[in-house]
C-alpha cells in the first residue's frame, strides 16, 4: 500500500537500555520503521541527538527513516525495565530541545521527555495539514532521573491537533488541564491506548472499542508509537475510524513480538489480523465523561 502523504515525526530518537542491551528507540524509529515497511515509504524524523550516534540509528533502522537532526552533545537514553506489564523508566541522558519544523501532510508530534514547548507545537500545527500528538512526552517530567508525571497546563496548543493519543494512566493528567473543556473534547479524536486490553477512539460522542489480540509478547516498548503512527497515517488518508483503528491495533500487537524495532512486519499479516479485529470493534454512543470514568486509574 502506498502512503501518498508526506509523513513527518517530531521527537527524540533514543538509545534504550533493556536487559543490558542498547536498542534504537524513540517514536520516530518505532513508528517510522513500521510505516516504511507497510506503506513502502520513507518517513522524515525531525529529531535531536549526538552526531556520533547517527550511524547507529541509520544501521538500526536499515535506512528506512530520513533524519533531520539538530545536533546535540548527548543522545536521549533510557534505562527501561518491564515488570508484570508495568514499565519503569530512568532517564540517563537527554538531547537538546527541538526547534526545527517542516511542512507535512501528516505530522506526528511525539516527544518523549519534554523536548518541545507550546510555541513549537503551534508552529508544527501551522505547517501541517493533519496533526497527531502523543501526550506521553508532555506529561513526563523527571525526579532524580526517574520519569514522573505532571499536568499539561503549559501546552495549550496540543488541543489544536486532529488526534491526541493518550494511555489509560496518562488520561487524568490531560483532562485535569485548565484548558480541557467540553468544547475541546468534541473538536478532536482521542485515541486511548489500554495496553493488553486494547484501544479506544472517542470522537464526537461515539466510542469505538477494540480488544488487543492475544499474541506472544517479547516487549511492549514502542507499541504505542506504532499504534499512533498507523492510526494517524490512515486517518490522514481519510480512512474510516473502525478500519483505521483495527489496522493500527493489529500493527501494534504484531510489533510486540519483536525485541527491538519492528522490521519486516508483513502487510498481509497486518491486514488479515486487522480484518479479524474489525469484526470485534464495538461502536456505541458515549460521553467523554463515561470514557474518562471507565479509565480513571492512574498507575505509577
Amino acid at each position: 500500500m502506498d502512503l501518498d502523504v508526506k509523513a513527518v515525526f517530531y521527537g527524540h530518537v533514543a538509545k534504550d537500555k533493556i536487559h543490558n542491551r542498547i536498542r534504537a528507540g524513540g517514536p520516530p524509529n518505532y513508528g517510522g520503521v513500521a510505516l516504511a515497511d507497510y506503506f513502502g515509504t520513507k518517513p522524515i524524523a525531525v529529531t535531536s541527538c549526538s552526531v556520533s550516534d547517527i550511524p547507529f540509528f541509520l544501521k538500526e533502522t536499515k535506512d528506512k527513516v530520513k533524519y533531520v537532526v539538530e545536533t546535540a552533545q548527548e543522545t536521549t537514553q533510557f534505562l527501561i525495565a518491564e515488570k508484570k506489564g508495568l514499565r519503569e523508566m530512568v532517564l540517563q541522558e537527554r538531547a537538546a530541545d527541538l526547534t526545527v519544523f517542516t511542512e507535512a501532510d501528516v505530522a506526528i508530534l511525539s516527544p518523549i521527555c519534554s523536548e518541545t514547548n507550546d510555541h513549537f507545537v503551534q508552529m508544527v500545527r501551522k505547517n501541517s495539514e493533519f496533526l497527531a500528538i502523543d501526550i506521553q512526552g508532555f506529561v513526563r517530567s523527571r525526579s532524580r532521573g526517574h520519569v514522573v508525571f505532571r499536568s499539561v497546563d503549559d501546552f495549550k496548543a496540543i488541543i489544536s491537533a486532529d488526534i491526541i493519543k493518550v494511555s489509560d494512566y496518562e488520561l487524568p493528567y490531560l483532562v485535569s488541564a485548565r484548558f480541557w473543556s467540553d468544547g475541546v473534547q468534541e473538536s478532536l479524536e482521542l485515541l486511548l491506548s489500554k495496553g493488553a486490553e486494547g484501544a479506544c477512539v472517542y470522537a464526537k460522542g461515539v466510542s469505538y472499542e477494540i480488544p488487543a489480540p492475544v499474541l506472544p509478547v517479547v516487549s511492549s516498548v514502542g507499541a504505542g508509537d506504532v499504534l499512533l503512527a498507523f492510526y494517524a497515517a490512515l486517518r490522514a488518508r481519510q480512512e474510516v475510524i473502525p478500519k483505521a483503528l483495527s489496522i493500527a491495533m493489529a500493527a501494534a500487537a504484531i510489533s510486540t513480538g519483536y525485541g527491538g524495532l519492528p522490521h519486516s512486519m508483513a502487510a498481509q499479516k497486518i491486514e488479515e489480523l486487522g480484518h479479524h479485529l474489525a469484526s470485534k470493534c464495538h461502536k456505541e454512543p458515549a460521553s467523554f465523561q463515561e470514557i474518562y470514568l471507565d479509565n480513571n486509574s492512574p498507575r505509577h
